[in-house]
């Protein structure tokens, strides 16, 4: 048998980061004033200046740089070490091209 139905809207609840949810749609940090990640979203402290950059497959099916967009992102370290980009202050490298 299946617990009743909750009416989440008036509860509260964390998730494993330290938000807390008090309701649909509405998540608070630990720290109103920490900067948060705007690849993830996640509060961060070590948070750089970069450009996403895109990967597209080549003519033998290898991943090579593609587009890197002209936008300006703040990302953490996490994402830095997981997703394509380059520095913003450095220009597109190789065959990377503005998008």
């Amino acid at each position: 048998m299946y617990p009743a139905a909750v009416d989440v809207s008036a509860t509260e609840s964390a998730d494993r980061s330290g938000r807390t949810r008090a309701g649909p749609g509405t998540a608070t940090g630990p720290d109103p004033g920490t900067a948060t990640c705007d690849s993830c979203g996640h509060p961060a402290q070590d948070l750089a200046e970069v450009r996403r950059a895109y990967l597209t497959p080549d003519e033998t099916g290898r991943l090579v740089p593609g587009q890197v967009e002209d936008e300006v992102e703040r990302w953490c370290g996490s994402c830095r070490a997981h997703y394509p980009h380059e520095p913003a202050e450095g220009p597109a490298e190789g065959p990377a091209t503005r998008g």
